[in-house]
């Protein structure tokens, strides 16, 4: 049971931090002039990304007692891994998605800047557009 809420926790921790991830990017590419993170802005992801996640746990352990993990699996049982961990992970997806496709609808709308002044096709600018969004895309997890 306890491996199995550690594993709940570190997995939707790690969520939590994609999706900061996702926030930084947005403000890096989409919010140009507001791209500088500030130390309080740091600290405040640090405690969202670690503070969050417990929760969850937390409140599997207040509902289920000792039956909140498969002790064969190392899993959590469905009726309590549905509230606890699968639907926080579609929530950072989605949220996931939709900062993508902010992101990716910034890229592509304004112009490319290729080797300085030098004059490139259409074709190259939207080929360096879509390597920047399929890195952006594999960021974010995507």
């Amino acid at each position: 049971m306890i491996a199995a809420s550690l594993m709940n926790y570190f997995w939707l921790c790690e969520m939590a931090w994609m999706v900061c991830e996702a926030v930084v990017l947005y403000r890096a590419i989409v919010k140009v002039f507001a791209s500088r993170i500030s130390t309080c802005m740091l600290i405040m992801f640090n405690l969202a990304c670690w503070g969050i996640p417990m929760i969850f746990p937390v409140i599997g352990f207040i509902w289920s007692g000792t039956d909140f993990a498969n002790p064969k699996t190392c899993f959590l049982r469905q009726k309590y891994g549905l509230v606890t961990f699968y639907i926080p992970v579609a929530v950072c997806i989605v949220f996931n998605i939709l900062i993508f496709m902010r992101i990716a609808w910034s890229v592509f709308r304004r112009p490319s800047k290729i080797a300085g002044n030098q004059q490139t096709s259409v074709m190259d600018q939207r080929k360096k557009q879509f390597k920047t969004a399929i890195k952006v895309m594999t960021l974010l997890g995507v």
